[in-house]
């Protein structure tokens, strides 16, 4: 297989786990993500490209098929090389932290993402990287506040500095710039545009204006099903 290939799903169907009734969330899937082909996924609520994005991630299981993650050694099939790949930004990760990190500051949170990368770096390495991060989203106002003390917003700013903390393989964004006002917007625009310089972008939305210049790759969900190189046609989402 290709050496740039990053992701490789062949044929694979989902259901969301504790779904007694089995419906399907992803349906006969096939799609390679190579290193740089950032691409963005468009389609309505519903589509399927939270789930898409959490198979990508390794948080989801093929009920029929299969998918590869590149690893050291090549292509592997173990979910936890798509977690060791992948960063992912999402509404349900954010109420997840939101949930069991009650007493933890926005500085602490970004501080365990670099020792998931590096587990024996120094307190003051992990701290300046942390930090340095923080500056670069302006959101060093927020390394003091405990995270369920922040809006919706500000706790997206803090995950997104999270992922790029652990500087990924593959960053997957599930409608990250949502809720920002526009000065931070800019601001994770331009560090989403260094990063996807080293890394590579799946920009999950339903708004095509929200995608940035460098993004080239298209690809459409509709019904659980997932179309490679459709843009949004005309610019806008069809009304739902």
């Amino acid at each position: 297989m290709d050496s740039r290939i990053l992701v490789h799903i062949e044929g694979v169907s989902c259901f969301l786990p504790g779904d007694a009734a089995r419906r399907p969330v992803l349906t006969d899937i096939r799609w390679q993500v190579a290193a740089g082909g950032h691409c963005a996924l468009f389609g309505p609520n519903g589509a399927g490209k939270s789930s898409l994005l959490r198979l990508v991630a390794g948080e989801l299981w093929p009920a029929a098929g299969r998918i590869l993650w590149r690893g050291p050694d090549g292509m592997e099939d173990a979910p936890l090389a798509g977690r060791a790949l992948c960063a992912l930004v999402s509404p349900a990760v954010q109420e997840g932290w939101q949930r069991r990190a009650p007493d933890m500051t926005g500085l602490e949170a970004l501080m365990a993402a670099v020792r998931e990368l590096a587990p024996r770096a120094p307190a003051e390495e992990a701290e300046a990287r942390a930090r340095s991060v923080a500056g670069e989203l302006d959101c060093v106002a927020l390394l003091t506040r405990r995270l369920p003390e922040l809006s919706q917003g500000q706790l997206r700013l803090v995950l997104l500095g999270r992922a790029l903390a652990r500087d990924p393989a593959l960053l997957l964004l599930d409608e990250c710039l949502d809720g920002l006002d526009a000065g931070h917007r800019r601001r994770c625009g331009g560090a989403l545009a260094a990063y996807a310089a080293r890394g590579t972008v799946i920009f999950a939305t339903h708004r095509p204006d929200s995608v940035p210049d460098w993004c080239s790759g298209r690809a459409r969900m509709r019904g659980g099903r997932l179309f490679a190189g459709e843009a949004a046609a005309g610019g806008a989402e069809p009304a739902t």
